[in-house]
Order: C-alpha cells, then sequence, then structure tokens
C-alpha cells in the first residue's frame, strides 16, 4: 500500500504535467492560428473573389455542382439523371475547362431537390429527392428564367 504522502505527491506531479501539457498545447495553438498571413489579404483578396464566365459553358442546365477529390467538379444535370465532369485544362484552369458526361443515375430517378456529398474516398453520394424528373413545362420555365 502506498503510503498518503506518496500518493499525495503523485497526484500533485500528474496534475503538474496535465497544467504544463495544456498551458503547452495552448501556446501551440495559439501561436499558429493567431494572425498567420493566408496570401489573399488586400488589393489581392478581391481580385480572387470575383466570379468570371466560363469559356466553354455547360451543354446543359446546371443544378447541384461537387468539387471532387481528383480536382474535377461534377454537376447535376437540372430535372433528368445525367451528371457531367468539368476537367480543368493543364494549367488547372475551370475557365478553359472541358465537360464531359459521366455515368447517370437510373432513368427514373432525377430529382430536384436531393442532399449530396463527396465522401473522403473520392465517391459522390446522393441521398432522398423530391420532385422527381422535373416535367417539361417546368424545365422551359426554369431554362426562360436563367438565360
Amino acid at each position: 500500500m502506498v503510503e498518503r504522502g506518496t500518493a499525495a505527491l503523485l497526484r500533485c506531479a500528474i496534475w503538474r504535467i496535465v497544467l504544463a501539457t495544456a498551458v503547452v498545447t495552448s501556446a501551440v495553438i495559439t501561436g499558429t492560428a493567431h494572425g498567420q498571413r493566408l496570401d489573399i489579404s488586400g488589393p489581392e483578396e478581391v481580385a480572387a473573389a470575383r466570379w468570371q464566365r466560363l469559356t466553354n459553358q455547360p451543354p446543359f442546365h446546371t443544378d447541384s455542382a461537387n468539387l471532387m477529390t481528383d480536382g474535377t467538379v461534377l454537376v447535376h444535370e437540372y430535372g433528368t439523371p445525367n451528371w457531367w465532369r468539368l476537367t480543368p485544362d493543364v494549367n488547372g484552369s475551370y475557365l478553359n475547362g472541358t465537360w464531359s458526361q459521366v455515368a447517370s443515375l437510373q432513368h427514373s430517378y432525377g430529382p430536384l431537390y436531393f442532399a449530396n456529398a463527396v465522401l473522403p474516398d473520392g465517391r459522390l453520394i446522393v441521398e432522398g429527392g423530391e420532385y422527381n424528373l422535373a416535367s417539361q413545362s417546368s424545365r422551359t420555365k426554369a431554362q426562360s428564367t436563367t438565360r
């Protein structure tokens, strides 16, 4: 059995180690996160935030867009089961990227509203959905309002 004095000293030593670890961790987090320059402040930040029109416009009406882990963008075609991939050019620019159609969902599944996310392994998950295969009249209305 450990004597009371030894147990008290051991508890005191453990608390000092815990406290020292917390102080060091706090200093490291504060030192690395506070005031870091991200190289996009000042006039460059405004220029980086501008929207630009793609040189190669998509040949369909866009819906949900997802940046994939390989750097391409998967985009759902409005009201259909079709998906398209925007691949950046050799310089990594999406402005001059190219469009290609990729695998579609089953032919009877083309929801207007749904949830989707890119998984850590690079796959895209599509869940749920409402207003399946939007009627032609709603597509025509959407096309006339987006142009």
